[in-house]
């Protein structure tokens, strides 16, 4: 498969930071009708690469718009990827040995005929769909783990996300409530309706303004100092972790630790928080690790032939943008 073109390349950088307002902008600017579409060379589907990236809300929405949940890509397709027969799972297993051991189960009650061809093949269906419910994810659970939000917890974002959706509804109903006046008042006294739309419209533009207010807020939460450290923090862990990976196997997008827009807050808020000697180290590190040529050099021959040049110019992009905070700070 070619590389995705500009509207999915577009699609899959909001995809990564689960930001779904720019991901229904995209959709309606492009006229994005359809959402069953590979986006990478291992045949994975949008669907495919939110679930990876674990972006709940994305993954959410894109339920909501009808697409496919039984396609599969490459790595699960035994016509394309017989090796998938002999990949473990959690427990050990193979779906090779469960498939042994179902055909075994099968010999011990002979049944003759049409039958017994018509009974395996239901049994069959059922075990492989009984394993794949219980341990979906567990054979990409290697490739997953350094990019794979912990879902025990509700983070930051999702908590202030819940919060804006629950105080939007509650305020919403309240208004529709208030809004529509009794036909009966509205016939007796014109003047008495006139004074309740006043207060209506008041209590909407309040309304309006308590939600503005709530937004910034959540901004202001999500770009907090405390929580753009911890973002730090993780992306250099996610970091450490990728740089220990299997020289020999193939890199996709999903495997690469993307700086977010937290890193850039974080390199934004410290810039008159460390001295200057301690913040010039800290993006000359940033930019030996995304300048092209070195990360070329390093990664090219393991990247994925399909993703490559997608993968070069999102590279070029951040050394880029590093290089102009390193000018705009030797300027001060």
């Amino acid at each position: 498969m070619s590389s995705p073109s500009k509207k999915y390349r577009r699609l899959l950088k909001y995809i990564d930071s689960d930001d779904l307002d720019k991901i229904k902008h995209v959709i309606r600017k492009y006229e994005i009708d359809n959402l069953n579409v590979k986006v990478s060379g291992n045949g994975s589907y949008l669907i495919h690469y939110a679930s990876l990236n674990g972006s709940l809300e994305c993954i959410k929405y894109f339920i909501e718009e009808g697409v496919d949940l039984g396609v599969v890509d490459d790595d699960l397709c035994m016509e394309k990827n017989p090796s998938c027969l002999d990949k473990e799972n959690c427990q050990g297993q193979t779906p090779r040995a469960l498939l042994s051991s179902l055909h075994e189960r099968e010999a011990e009650e002979p049944v003759s005929g049409a039958d017994a061809e018509r009974e395996w093949r239901e049994k069959l269906a059922d075990e492989c769909m009984n394993d794949y419910n219980l341990n979906w994810g567990d054979y990409e659970e290697d490739f997953n783990q350094c990019n794979r939000p912990s879902n025990r917890y509700e983070t930051n974002d999702q908590w202030a996300d819940r919060i804006h959706r629950e105080y939007r509804k509650k305020t919403y109903t309240s208004y529709q409530r208030t809004s529509k006046p009794k036909r009966s008042e509205q016939e007796s006294s014109s003047s008495k309706s006139s004074k309740s739309a006043k207060r209506d419209r008041e209590k909407a533009e309040k309304k309006k303004q308590k939600e503005k207010n709530l937004k910034e807020e959540i901004l202001t939460h999500k770009r907090s100092l405390q929580y753009v450290i911890i973002c730090f923090n993780e992306y250099e862990a996610k970091w450490s972790e990728f740089m220990k990976t299997d020289e020999t196997s193939t890199l996709l997008v999903r495997h690469i630790p993307w700086p977010s827009d937290e890193i850039w807050s974080y390199f934004e808020q410290h810039r008159s928080k460390m001295d200057e000697s301690d913040y010039k180290k800290l993006l000359r590190e940033q930019q030996i690790r995304w300048h092209p040529d070195k990360f070329e050099q390093r990664f090219g021959v393991r990247l994925q032939p399909s993703e490559k040049e997608f993968v070069l110019q999102r590279v070029n992009d951040i050394s880029q943008k590093i290089n102009n905070i390193m000018t705009s700070f030797q300027s001060q």
